[in-house]
């Protein structure tokens, strides 16, 4: 499953134009699975430390097809699925995904002025230069010879 993954974004990036896509959904599919790895690692330290109270639980419903432990539910596991919740587990999984999506988002704010720099280079390298430069109120400017006048050590 993973090389079928890699692969696909493998070629997508290279086919691609407009990496945009591609970006938010390695983006959604890591918090994802971030989010699913720490809400299985609390409900492991959970099992040692004593259970809280189950919310739901549907392993045994529909012949067991609900069950983590078991294909397809098994593939979807790392990324948080569990059949069997508990008040922790619910907990921490919202917790973590709103906490990793608030921390993406500042980063995609903050990040604004580098992005907006790099779209000005590149208009730049394309030959907009004049209407960037009209655009913003800038001049064109020659740079001043520096002149020597002489010192009094040459007089």
């Amino acid at each position: 499953v993973g090389g079928i993954l890699g692969a696909i974004i493998y070629i997508a990036n290279k086919r691609m134009e407009n990496k945009t896509w591609l970006a938010v959904f390695m983006a959604v599919l890591l918090l994802f699975l971030a989010t699913g790895l720490f809400t299985g690692g609390l409900h492991e330290f959970e099992e040692v430390w004593g259970m809280t109270q189950n919310v739901y639980n549907y392993r045994d419903a529909a012949g067991g097809f609900f069950s983590e432990k078991r294909l397809p539910m098994a593939l979807v596991k790392p990324f948080g699925y569990s059949a069997k919740r508990s008040v922790l587990q619910i907990a921490s999984f919202w917790t973590f995904l709103s906490f990793g999506c608030i921390l993406h988002f500042w980063k995609w704010f903050s990040t604004k002025k580098i992005r907006e720099a790099e779209e000005l280079a590149e208009a730049e390298k394309a030959g907009e230069v004049e209407a960037v430069d009209k655009e913003f109120g800038h001049q064109e400017t020659t740079p001043i010879e520096e002149k020597s006048e002489g010192t009094d050590e040459e007089a």
